[in-house]
């Protein structure tokens, strides 16, 4: 399943994805030891390309994040912990840290 997490008022329902509170998407991800970690960003200078979303999770859920209502920064603790972040371009990625 697919949860976004914003503060984004929604226009229409849909069944691609389900909204879901920072507090419950982060204390479900903070159980995964192991998880995927995405960026979408506006391009690919990161000092002068924002951030749009941040996507965290795996195979069976993923939390898409607009980093304008939850800053990536909410999620230092989690970064600076000992889990695993898995990364088709990763290194890229973890520049935005």
């Amino acid at each position: 399943m697919i949860y976004l997490v914003s503060k984004q008022k929604s226009l229409f329902e849909t069944d691609l994805y389900q909204e879901i509170s920072f507090k419950d998407a982060k204390e479900y991800l903070w159980e995964l030891k192991r998880q995927q970690f995405d960026t979408e960003t506006m391009g690919l200078d990161v000092y002068t390309k924002p951030l749009l979303c941040y996507q965290l999770g795996h195979k069976a859920n993923q939390f898409v994040f607009d980093q304008a209502s939850y800053p990536i920064t909410l999620f230092k603790d989690m970064f600076e912990s000992d889990r695993e972040f898995i990364g088709h371009n990763i290194g890229f990625d973890l520049k935005y840290l």
